[in-house]
């Protein structure tokens, strides 16, 4: 009687390979689709090849683990059913069921681990972004004189803040985390006007570990002139861990209002 409920175990699993295919396709088709809808609304954003296909891959990776879980669901059920409509000893089988689930929660626990935090988190109103990876902000924003700004004009001569604010994922070492800062800012020619390495060597880029922000001041003022666009790349990293926050805005320098 065993061999005969593997061998209908067996020819239900080749019975519903079509079951598996369809949600193999529905849920990398789902998954892609979301990932070109994002992409159309960042498409200004500038993402090199190597890292476009790492994000496409996992986007597949994801999508194909989704399918297969429902798929693995669906399964139990059809193993319950052969094995409900059986009437002989329930020893082997449960031996079998008890497999199933632990194939499911192999799957599962791939799925979670799988599940890298990464992505793009994009201010409308500024145009300032931040793309991340295993450190994600909530939201980004620029803040001047007090003010969250809506709008990317900086009087020459002042200073602005860039703002990730409610930042998840830093790596805690001792009751603190540790962050590094790097600021860019190049003119409408791409030549660059500053170049800071790191603005938080040594312990400046320790801060407790219920820290739920990260911020750079950036300054204005010559070389810089008037009426022209300067892009400002900021990038946050977790100096005990392999997170990354990438922020990039292009301002404009007006005169003193």
């Amino acid at each position: 009687m065993n061999k005969q409920i593997f061998g209908l175990i067996g020819q239900k699993f080749i019975k519903n390979l079509h079951v598996l295919k369809a949600l193999l396709f529905f849920c990398n088709l789902a998954a892609i689709t979301i990932y070109i809808l994002v992409r159309s609304l960042f498409h200004d954003y500038n993402i090199q090849m190597g890292e476009e296909a790492s994000i496409f891959s996992k986007t597949i990776l994801i999508g194909s683990i989704l399918g297969s879980s429902l798929f693995a669901i669906y399964f139990l059920t059809e193993i319950a059913e052969v094995l409900l409509s059986n009437k002989a000893s329930f020893v082997l089988p449960g031996k079998i069921l008890a497999g199933a689930v632990v194939v499911f929660l192999f799957i599962s626990l791939a799925s979670c681990s799988s599940q890298v935090s990464a992505g793009i988190k994009k201010d409308l109103t500024t145009g300032l972004t931040a793309k991340y990876n295993n450190v994600e902000p909530e939201k980004v924003m620029l803040v001047m004189n007090g003010e969250v700004l809506d709008h990317t004009d900086i009087p020459l001569g002042e200073s602005f803040i860039l703002v990730n604010d409610n930042v998840k994922g830093l790596k805690e070492k001792d009751g603190k985390v540790n962050v590094g800062c790097s600021l860019v800012i190049k003119d409408k020619n791409g030549k660059e006007l500053l170049n800071e390495p790191d603005l938080l060597t040594g312990d400046a880029g320790l801060f407790n570990k219920d820290i739920t922000y990260l911020k750079c001041t950036v300054n204005t003022g010559a070389p810089m002139q008037w009426e022209e666009t300067y892009a400002v790349n900021v990038t946050f990293w977790d100096k005990n861990g392999n997170g990354k926050i990438e922020n990039n805005v292009n301002i404009r320098a007006i005169d003193m209002p």
